[in-house]
């Protein structure tokens, strides 16, 4: 945003990826005035990090949907995105409305190096999910 207030002029160069989301852009660079900024590949993380189990808790405030609608997971207090396999969304679907209190314990999803997200919240996969006093196994 430095390199290019709003209203000049910029040049871009990448291409279009077809993925099964949809059509991407892949940038490869922007040029505004002198200044040139490339992507580069994130470096390679040579420690990657194990997993984090961690335990959630909360109220639904939004249920989250893949591309085609469907139900793939919630979001507990607009700071947490608890994903789930379209089985156990399928076995809950009576138990997932906004509101509902639920608990579980899961996996964090650990964000890439180079990567924005576009909403800032924890994803955590969840391996086991509390709802109306009952805890289920999601696999």
């Amino acid at each position: 945003m430095k390199a290019a207030p709003k209203g000049n002029a910029i040049s871009v160069n990448g291409t279009y990826d077809v993925t099964p989301e949809g059509t991407a852009f892949r940038l490869f660079s922007l040029k505004a005035g002198s200044n040139t900024i490339t992507d580069n590949a994130p470096p390679v993380d040579q420690n990657p990090q194990g997993e984090q189990v961690r335990n959630f808790s909360g109220t639904i405030s939004e249920l989250n949907h893949d591309p085609r609608g469907t139900i793939n997971g919630v979001v507990l207090g607009s700071k947490t995105l608890v994903s789930l396999p379209p089985a156990a969304v399928e076995q809950l679907a009576g138990y997932l409305k906004i509101g509902a209190q639920i608990s579980g314990t899961g996996i964090k999803r650990p964000v890439p190096s180079g990567v924005v997200t576009s909403k800032n919240v924890d994803v955590t996969d969840a391996r086991t999910l509390s709802v109306s006093g009952q805890t289920y196994l999601v696999n």
